[in-house]
């Protein structure tokens, strides 16, 4: 019961404030946020979070899949160039070895030609091939349906056009 008494007759005491302290200010009342709302709006946030995540993770591995497919045909592609070389080197050896002149003498001769005793160059004047021409309406040496244009190296083509006119 003393208690009772002592704060019944004690006047309401309010504290002084301390030297050098500054004053307070007084503070809105506290309300309580429901914890239903925090919760919501982390589980929220946690979800998008983790979606995002499962996204760029999902475009990383789909990156790297089309990195691995562009590799493969590469690596593809290098091995028929490389197969392709091989069979260049191949075929230009055997043209090499086809080609030689010892071995176009030795087929010559297996087939019944025979080395001239004499070697003679027979050259045409244009008067001589004109004629010929005009007799035979063919170009001794060409085939049918040879180019109408001058051959080169030979000087004389101005003066034979105009007599054998349309034939080569």
């Amino acid at each position: 019961m003393s208690t009772a008494l002592r704060s019944a007759s004690a006047p309401a005491r309010t504290p002084s404030p301390r030297r050098g302290a500054p004053e307070r200010t007084p503070t809105p009342p506290l309300q309580v946020v429901a914890p239903r709302a925090r919760r919501r709006r982390a589980g929220v946030a946690a979800a998008a979070g983790l979606l995002f995540a499962f996204g760029v993770m999902l475009g990383l591995v789909l990156f790297q899949t089309q990195l691995a497919k562009g590799q493969a045909r590469l690596d593809q592609l290098e091995r028929e160039v490389r197969a392709e070389q091989v069979r260049y080197d191949t075929l230009r050896g055997e043209v090499a070895l086809l080609s030689a002149p010892g071995r176009i003498v030795e087929a010559a001769r297996a087939q019944g030609m025979v080395t001239p005793t004499e070697v003679r160059y027979v050259s045409a004047t244009p008067e001589a091939v004109a004629a010929l021409v005009t007799a035979t309406g063919e170009a001794p040496g060409l085939p049918a349906g040879a180019p109408d244009r001058p051959v080169p190296g030979t000087s004389e083509w101005s003066t034979v056009k105009p007599i054998v006119g349309g034939a080569p």
